[in-house]
């Protein structure tokens, strides 16, 4: 259960405790994991899949952070958002994990990452899993970088 957060003395609830609380987003995924996890009752050898891919957020306006142009393989260039997302799969079931907003190098500046970046520093490294699950990272094929999929497998994890 997430902690409850306080400003003078009082419990902050709500999209107040998001938007004015200091919170640890990892914290928040890897609770909503380990939950999954649980409910799963999974057992020693068990496959967890961790499915990677990105999409986008079609804005109109130009007021919302990172809203750039950007190519959709399925409608050509659009105005808008990108974000890599992450669901955990096992057993038949889905739960989203993470979504992580991609900023292009001249809106992110000094912290720019590219979205291979973002999936192993943002999504990937900070989920844990029991020890005795097997971790199997899934991506279509833009993903595949060998950095990638070199990481992956040094933190002992399947790639597919």
């Amino acid at each position: 259960m997430i902690a409850t957060i306080r400003s003078r003395g009082r419990p902050i609830t709500g999209l107040s405790q998001i938007t004015k609380g200091t919170w640890d987003e990892n914290e928040v995924a890897q609770r909503k994991a380990d939950q999954f996890f649980e409910a799963l009752k999974l057992k020693s050898g068990d496959r967890v899949l961790l499915i990677i891919d990105d999409t986008y957020a079609e804005k109109k306006g130009n007021h919302t952070e990172g809203v750039g142009k950007f190519f959709d393989h399925s409608k050509g260039y659009i105005r808008g958002n990108s974000f890599v997302t992450s669901v955990l799969q096992s057993k038949g079931l889905f739960i989203p994990h993470k979504a992580k907003m991609y900023l292009k190098k001249e809106d992110a500046g000094v912290d720019f990452k590219t979205k291979i970046q973002i999936a192993l520093k943002d999504i990937i490294k900070p989920l844990k899993v029991p020890e005795t699950i097997k971790l199997m990272i899934v991506f279509d094929s833009w993903w595949f970088s060998a950095d990638l999929i070199h990481s992956c497998l040094k933190m002992g994890y399947h790639v597919m």
